[in-house]
């Protein structure tokens, strides 16, 4: 077995011997025991890597293999083993891998920056002018609204001395309704004219 060299040698050796002895998977595996199953055996023989050593003795014990001979099988087993590079776990050819770890120098790494409290928006204040506008319009607003109500005031005080003298006076009440009617519409007009076309700002006032 000295001219064994890799694993698919020494298996189509070994099931040469097999055929030699006129031995069927199953037979292998009914003298073998419960550790080789027929199919097992034979998926031994007809791969291309070497066997576990267990398997390898339970295939010699099926096969009646005496220990003499097992032992070279073995030891041929250990040899083709320790020179296959898949069992060894290194490949020759294998080249080391480059390290793309980029290197840094002192001049590369920048001091950390200490950090500076973070100062909240201050809102920006309102101009005196703005101001100054905004209580104006309410001034305006707030004068607009005593003389309407001055005016409504006015009016209902003259519809209601008119209706006196007019009682007074035995003036018919069509005439009376007629003259209501006037000066409702007359207040009612300007009122709602008023409202929609406010006195204009005085330049001249400093408000």
């Amino acid at each position: 077995m000295g001219d064994l060299r890799t694993p698919r040698d020494f298996l189509t050796l070994l099931d040469a011997m097999r055929k030699s002895r006129k031995l069927s998977y199953r037979q292998i595996s009914q003298r073998a025991g419960k550790g080789m199953a027929s199919s097992t055996a034979q998926a031994m023989v007809v791969g291309d890597t070497l066997p576990p050593l267990h398997k390898l003795e339970l295939f010699l014990a099926g096969c009646n293999v005496p220990p003499e001979e097992r032992r070279r099988w073995i030891h041929t087993w250990h040899r083709i083993n320790q020179s296959t590079p898949e069992a060894s776990g290194t490949a020759p050819d294998a080249l080391p891998t480059p390290d793309t770890t980029p290197q840094t120098t002192g001049r590369d790494v920048l001091p950390a920056r200490p950090s500076q409290p973070v100062t909240p928006p201050v809102p920006a204040p309102v101009p005196p002018l703005q101001r100054q506008r905004s209580r104006s319009a309410g001034m305006r607003r707030l004068r607009f609204t005593l003389l309407a109500l001055t005016a409504f005031t006015t009016a209902v005080g003259v519809l209601t001395a008119s209706a006196i003298l007019m009682w007074l006076h035995h003036v018919p009440t069509e005439i009376m309704f007629a003259v209501y009617g006037l000066l409702t519409v007359s207040v009612t007009s300007w009122m709602m004219v008023a409202q929609r076309h406010p006195p204009a700002r005085d330049p001249t006032r400093g408000d």
